[in-house]
């Protein structure tokens, strides 16, 4: 009876030492394999944080600040009609920018709807970047005095280069087809200018600065006179 009961109990110990080291080690292995899938995630991680560092480090000062903006041509159709090519040949206008950082809004403009115009510049401040675009520079600040500082400089250095002389800012996008349709019939000797009129707390209206300005060739000769005080008055109220 005795060595039966020490049989089994010998038979019980083996089974439960066998149990004890087969679960130990599926254990162990579960850890390992663990371990190894998280210092492979962290690696991989790493290894993309280096590539996107070198990228970066490759990539000019405008490039790591402004996304690509031609990554997405191929889902585009940028065509000209013939209507539009027609409109372009016969109807010029040249496109004055004004942005005060040219390597967001001037970036961005010279990449998308300013390749529309004839001929575009960008109106900066004296000692501003340019980025490589092609810049007027200007002194003053305040905008009555900067608008009358542009107008003045784009008549004096390109007169007679375009029939309509389009001014916006880096904030307005501008379809320069719809321009060209609205001024079709409008003859460019005629003084004419187009934008947002406002109330503005004086009996007169007056142009929201903001706004797209469109002035006729005959419109800016007109302006010949701003820097003449006996003509238009210069203080800035």
């Amino acid at each position: 009876m005795e060595g039966k009961l020490l049989e089994k109990f010998l038979c019980g110990f083996f089974i439960g030492v066998i149990l004890y080291f087969t679960i130990l080690n599926q254990t162990v292995t579960f850890e390992q394999s663990v371990k190894h899938s998280d210092f492979d995630i962290i690696q991989r991680l790493a290894d993309k944080l280096e590539t996107f560092e070198h990228s970066i480090t490759d990539r000019s000062p405008i490039q790591s600040i402004m996304p690509d903006l031609d990554s997405d041509l191929h889902f585009h159709h940028d065509k000209m009609t013939k209507e539009g090519i027609m409109l372009r040949e016969s109807i010029s206008i040249s496109c004055y920018i004004l942005t005060n950082n040219c390597m967001t809004g001037g970036i961005a403009v010279n990449k998308t709807w300013s390749k529309r115009c004839n001929h575009v510049r960008y109106l900066v401040n004296n000692g501003a970047k340019t980025c490589g675009l092609p810049v007027l520079y200007l002194k003053n600040k305040e905008r009555r005095s900067k608008y009358q500082e542009a107008i003045s400089k784009i008549y004096d250095t390109y007169g007679n280069e375009s029939d309509w002389t389009l001014i916006a800012t880096d904030d307005n996008y501008v379809i320069i087809e719809n321009v060209r349709y609205l001024i079709n019939k409008t003859l460019s000797d005629v003084p004419v200018m187009f934008g947002y009129n406002k109330d503005f707390r004086v009996y007169l209206p007056q142009f929201k600065h903001s706004s797209v300005l469109m002035l006729s060739k005959s419109a800016m000769a007109k302006y010949k006179h701003l820097n003449n005080k006996f003509v238009c008055r210069t203080k800035v109220t």
